[in-house]
């Protein structure tokens, strides 16, 4: 009986440990994510001169065939929701929205940390209402 006890003390103590890599772990593919999908919408931009059409969540622009990995674009992000490129949406011209996500403004912060400055209201990562943008043309 004490070992089962001591068993689960160590489980209890290692739980905060677990959450805080999982975490960071999602951030960083978040971050890595951003990080390709914008490179591909800057390689149309710089072959085509122009930003691609509005898509829905979870769909990659028809014209971004060949630029962009649908399986990762059109699939569920490991923090839920989907990605959504928005294309003159109205509080910017262009940007990969995160939308329908459990992401909570902390762990945004920290994503925010990897790709900008740490602020979801100012620079290139903002919160958008309930959805969080990289946004690729203010």
């Amino acid at each position: 009986m004490t070992l089962v006890v001591i068993i689960g003390l160590l489980a209890i103590m290692a739980m905060p440990a677990f959450q805080k890599a999982r975490i960071g772990t999602q951030n960083s593919r978040i971050a890595n994510d951003l990080r390709v999908f914008n490179q591909a919408f800057e390689n149309y931009v710089l072959e085509k001169g122009g930003w691609p059409k509005n898509a829905d969540a979870g769909k990659v622009p028809e014209e971004m065939g060949g630029y962009l990995n649908p399986t990762v674009f059109e699939g569920r992000t490991v923090v839920g929701g989907r990605y959504c490129w928005n294309y003159q949406s109205g509080t910017y011209e262009a940007g990969i929205a995160l939308t329908g996500s459990i992401l909570d403004d902390p762990q945004a912060e920290d994503i925010d940390r990897i790709v900008d400055d740490g602020n979801l209201s100012t620079g290139s990562f903002q919160k958008d209402g309930s959805d969080f943008v990289l946004i690729m043309e203010p």
